[in-house]
């Protein structure tokens, strides 16, 4: 539903490599950690999936600009903040954020797409914190990221409200919801 409201499409022709997976891998990272957290895994989901909307509609919008964004790893790449907001005067983050807000999507969603990319020791929201730490998550477990990757998956976990231990548990149960999400979208 938000995929066609945004006029994205799951087929991943027009988005960037990836990022398709990168979101069912956050989204299902999201719900794992607040499944453990005690908070609702669909609103963490669903906050999940939309939080690189941003990155998504620049590409979409204007594709060469967005190349000059590209920061290379390896065989990674993603996107740097820093060049995203001196290329288009804002970042993923903050334009994904606007674009869900003009929506009237519910403002604790719109407040992760905006704030995920903050480091965590600064965010106050613990559905954001555990937004951020299921991201973490699907990354640290080989889910490349679109956008500027989340570097520490073990503090992101912590100020989520998690012990650093649950990681291994939490992992396995990431991989199961996303093998679970990819045989219901085939």
């Amino acid at each position: 539903g938000s995929s066609d409201l945004l006029g994205l499409t799951s087929n991943g022709s027009d988005m960037p490599k990836g990022f398709f997976d990168h979101s069912i891998a956050s989204a299902a990272g999201a719900s794992v950690v607040a499944r453990e957290a005690g908070l609702r895994p669909a609103d963490a989901f669903s906050a999940g999936l939309l939080h690189d909307v941003g990155a998504a509609l620049l590409y979409r919008s204007a594709r060469s600009r967005w190349q000059e964004t590209i920061v290379t790893e390896g065989d990674a790449y993603y996107t740097s903040l820093k060049a995203e907001r001196a290329v288009f005067g804002a970042g993923h983050d903050e334009l994904g954020a606007e674009v869900l807000s003009y929506l009237h999507f519910p403002p604790s969603i719109v407040d992760i797409v905006r704030r995920h990319n903050e480091d965590p020791d600064l965010i106050e929201e613990r559905l954001t914190s555990v937004v951020v730490a299921g991201i973490a998550l699907a990354e640290s477990d080989g889910t490349n990221s679109t956008s500027q990757p989340i570097e520490n998956v073990a503090h992101a976990i912590e100020t989520a409200g998690l012990a650093v231990s649950k990681i291994p548990e939490l992992t396995l149960s990431l991989r199961d919801e996303v093998d679970e999400l990819r045989a219901l979208l085939r």
